[in-house]
């Protein structure tokens, strides 16, 4: 049995265009493991004199780009269940002042 199959049974069954949850078949599967390595990298002034602090953080998000899945939906239209994964890799720069 595929994996989409699988799904769709957990899932649900279509009848007249509406969704109908199998409350037999709930929560009896679960998601692939998840990993998500995150690193950041930061730097901070502080000012006495001026009562300032400033941060600069260089920020990588899932530096091995693992596809971890979000979740599964079912379509409607394509009559399928599909997975949605959460974002790649991603990297980010934060600035902050603070009085």
């Amino acid at each position: 049995m595929t994996e989409e199959n699988q799904a769709a049974r957990f899932f649900s069954e279509m009848a007249a265009n509406t969704e109908k949850l199998d409350e037999n078949n709930y929560n009896s599967q679960r998601l692939p493991d998840y990993f998500r390595a995150d690193l950041r990298i930061g730097f901070r002034i502080n000012n006495a004199r001026k009562k300032l602090t400033q941060t600069i953080y260089l920020d990588f998000q899932n530096v091995t780009n693992n596809q971890n899945v979000f979740t599964r939906r079912y379509n409607q239209v394509l009559k399928t269940v599909g997975t949605i994964n959460q974002i790649g890799f991603f990297p980010d720069i934060l600035y902050r002042v603070q009085f």
